[in-house]
């Protein structure tokens, strides 16, 4: 009777170390997973490289430190702002010279494959910062702000600046590396 006591006994202090064992496991495991789980901000976008490829998240990812980086991109709107003063006049078609300054609103289209083709070709930290932005994106805007400006007569940019703002953005098209222009505001254009 004794031996079947103390093996009853023996059994319970097992499951007893097996129940602790597993609850301190799981702890850990679950201690491990609310530290690794990030929450995006709202106008970010998430680019986890590792275990698993390159993925995209826009809400929440499962980042563990030693498997995986991450890097945060913003996706919101960057107001560039341009001026093309002085020897920087643009040429209309008509011959007339004209000063005039503008914003290009440019931002990551939010497609998965988009975000990750901006971030490759221009890096997080380029996109994260609107400089940067505006001094990449410079040549490619002066010579949309050339292109279109040679092709049209000044009077169309005093009468609609809307038809002047279209073919800009016509003309940047969609060449931009997962960036879209968003919009093109023209605003303090005068004759020189």
């Amino acid at each position: 009777m004794l031996l079947i006591a103390e093996g009853l006994e023996a059994r319970h202090i097992f499951l007893i170390v097996v129940f602790v064992v597993l609850f301190i496991i799981m702890s850990g495991v679950y201690l491990l997973m609310l530290k690794a789980l990030i929450k995006i901000k709202s106008g970010q976008a998430l680019i986890r490289n590792g275990a698993g490829g390159t993925q995209v998240s826009f809400d929440r990812a499962v980042v563990i430190p030693v498997l995986h980086e991450y890097e945060l991109v913003d996706i919101t709107v960057q107001k560039l702002t341009y001026e093309r003063v002085g020897d920087w006049a643009l040429n209309f078609k008509c011959g007339t010279r004209a000063e005039l300054t503008a914003d290009l609103m440019l931002r990551i289209n939010m497609t998965e494959e988009d975000i990750k083709r901006a971030v490759q070709f221009l890096g997080s930290e380029r996109i994260n910062d609107a400089a940067q932005l505006r001094e990449h994106f410079s040549s490619m805007f002066n010579d949309s702000l050339e292109v279109v400006a040679g092709s049209m007569e000044y009077k169309v940019l005093v009468a609609n600046k809307d038809d002047f703002r279209e073919a800009l953005l016509k003309h940047l098209g969609s060449a931009l590396n997962g960036m879209v222009a968003d919009d093109v505001c023209i605003h303090h254009f005068r004759k020189v």
